[in-house]
């Protein structure tokens, strides 16, 4: 069973075998908004995880390009919201007990480079599976899946901004 409802994945999360913990991912482009409005957008955005994807935690990076490096994201950065940053987020990955669902909201919300997303998932082998929260619906990934080409396709598919704090 695949979910794709916010019900059917606590549901999987269940059923599954082994322990699972849910971690939210935010990376928030570089913009020219007040920093107030930026806050609100990601608290936005965490809230949305937390509510369909059960996010135990969430991470952010704020001011990065998906086509950024994901292992090189917030090096060095002083900025964090939520349970910290990009960087925080893999200390707390390589640490984990239980097997890491990690969860975005569009495919851009991790990376637009599917070499990237390949590098990162033979990197950090905590992360079993990667959870792209859509409009209407959950997709899951697993990291077995993410090797492949007909896969990691889909990440190359940004024409446009996508409003993910609505």
């Amino acid at each position: 069973m695949r979910p794709t409802t916010s019900g059917q994945l606590l549901l999987f999360e269940r059923l599954a075998k082994g322990n699972w913990t849910n971690i939210g991912y935010i990376r928030k482009s570089p913009g020219q908004e007040p920093v107030e409005t930026r806050k609100r957008l990601i608290e936005a955005m965490a809230d949305r995880l937390k509510k369909q994807c059960l996010c135990k935690k969430t991470f952010v990076s704020d001011g990065t390009r998906s086509s950024d490096p994901i292992l090189s994201r917030d090096v060095g950065s002083t900025r964090s919201h939520c349970n910290g940053n990009t960087q925080d987020m893999f200390a707390y990955i390589s640490s984990a007990t239980k097997n890491v669902r990690l969860c975005v909201i569009d495919y851009a919300g991790i990376s637009t480079n599917p070499e990237d997303i390949k590098k990162t998932m033979r990197l950090v082998r905590n992360i079993k599976e990667l959870e792209i929260l859509h409009k209407s619906n959950v997709e899951a990934i697993n990291r077995h899946e993410l090797k492949t080409d007909k896969t990691l396709i889909k990440f190359q598919c940004r024409t446009g901004p996508v409003h993910r704090s609505k």
